[in-house]
């Protein structure tokens, strides 16, 4: 009798990123989380580091 498996594929996307601390006026982090939530940084296969598979219970 055969039986299904389930794998999982992760990728994980990395991308450095440099800002001045004077071109903003808050929290750096929330600067850029706002560029990538506003598709102004857009992570591709270019960013790929790292690509994991498992077996899924």
């Amino acid at each position: 009798m055969s039986h299904k498996l389930t794998i999982c594929i992760t990728e994980t996307l990395e991308r450095l990123i440099e800002v001045e601390g004077d071109d903003i006026n808050y929290d750096p982090i929330e600067y850029i989380r706002q560029q990538y939530l506003d598709e102004e940084i857009i992570l591709d296969s270019s960013d790929l580091v790292d690509t994991e598979f498992r077996i899924r219970e």
